[in-house]
């Protein structure tokens, strides 16, 4: 066992917490890590699988440590690793992602054949090319799931953006956040194998379970704080009918122009920070379908459209504060919170989308002087 203590004792830790995060979310009902959002058991349940599987595969590559040939350690763990333990976790990503499309038979197949193929070969002909075949299929493997992920991630942005228009920034970011995690375990793993083999110096071997437990924790933490954004089932009500034909679209495109006027602009409903797409049609007495053929008719989608009225919202609120005495106006930070948003950044990104200026040059232009307690609590404006 020429490396086995120096590489079981990270990995005695990494199973240990794999096994405690799997407990966690397998066994317990209540939210650890997402105070006030209601735990989405069956992500627990496929998180807490990913991680029971995880901890298997590990507990599997201790014996092999015991072997004196090296590379035949290399091949099986390795093998492994591109048949079971990486696709787990790459399937259950997209899964928070909303993705509702399953991995089929094909795609399991797919991933036994790159990682058994290249084992079978080294333990029956010994060639010294297979251990490179086996680690050119892992990195075509986890080059494949970066392209899939970062497909179902635009998918997933444009889905935010038509029906959630104060989830996207934040949604977005976290997203890519656990890709760049999952990169840099896997960056972590070549660097931990290229060291075990070649020239393995001391502090390396916890380079990977390091990195893997990190990525552990944050799936764990994302998995309490995800909130499900299921498609509500379009339903069709008495108010507006199907239209027949042609012309009839352009008069169910104007009546959604009606009730959005009485029943959201009217009531300042879009100054809810948590307004979706499917509670704007219950309020309109309409549904989903018929609101996204308004939305496109006038070239918008949900999230500008709600983001562009608390715009106008806030900036008529802005100017009528300036006739307030200065000591009683409400900072810009206070003002953006009252039209609907629940971060000042993202207030800041969409007013500048929304009117190309930041909010100091607006005032600017409306010949008001941008006071320095507006400003103070925000930031640069």
């Amino acid at each position: 066992m020429q490396y086995g203590i120096r590489y079981i004792l990270p990995y005695i830790v990494l199973v240990t917490y794999c096994v405690m995060c799997a407990c966690y979310l397998l066994f317990s009902k209540r939210n650890a890590f997402g105070k006030g959002v209601l735990p989405d058991q069956r992500l627990r349940r496929e998180g807490g699988w990913v991680f029971a599987v995880s901890t298997i595969i590990y507990i599997l590559n201790v014996p092999l440590l015991f072997v004196k040939d090296i590379t035949t350690i290399q091949m099986v763990s390795v093998a492994m690793d591109v048949a079971v333990a990486f696709p787990f976790p790459y399937r259950f990503m997209l899964i928070l992602l909303q993705d509702r499309k399953r991995w089929n038979w094909r795609v399991w197949v797919v991933t036994a054949l790159l990682g058994g193929v290249p084992l079978a070969g080294w333990l029956i002909w010994r060639n010294p090319w297979w251990p490179t075949v086996l680690f050119v299929a892992l990195f075509v493997e986890s080059v494949a799931f970066v392209a899939i992920y970062i497909r179902a991630w635009m998918e997933y942005r444009t889905f935010l953006m038509d029906n959630y228009a104060d989830l996207e920034r934040k949604e977005v970011t976290w997203s890519l956040i656990m890709l760049g995690m999952v990169i840099v375990t896997v960056l972590s793993y070549f660097i931990q194998w290229k060291q075990f083999v070649n020239s393995p110096s001391w502090g390396m071997e916890y380079f990977f379970p390091t990195a893997e437990i990190a990525l552990i924790t944050f799936i764990a933490w994302r998995i309490d704080q995800q909130l499900v954004l299921s498609p509500v089932p379009e339903t069709k009500v008495e108010s507006v009918q199907e239209p027949e034909r042609a012309d009839e679209g352009d008069l169910i495109v104007k009546r959604m122009e009606v009730l959005l006027k009485k029943n959201c602009e009217a009531t300042g409903l879009y100054r809810q920070n948590e307004l979706t797409l499917a509670a704007l049609a219950m309020a309109c007495g309409t549904n989903r379908s018929y609101l996204g053929k308004y939305f496109a008719a006038n070239g918008l989608n949900y999230n500008t459209y709600i983001n562009g009225l608390r715009i106008e919202y806030f900036k008529k609120a802005l100017l009528e504060s300036y006739t307030s005495a200065p000591s009683e106006r409400p900072t810009v930070a206070e003002l953006a919170e009252q039209s609907g948003f629940n971060s000042y950044p993202t207030f800041y990104r969409a007013f500048r989308a929304h009117t190309g200026r930041t909010v100091r040059e607006w005032l600017s232009d409306n010949k008001l002087h941008v006071e320095q307690d507006a400003s103070s609590a925000c930031g640069e404006l």
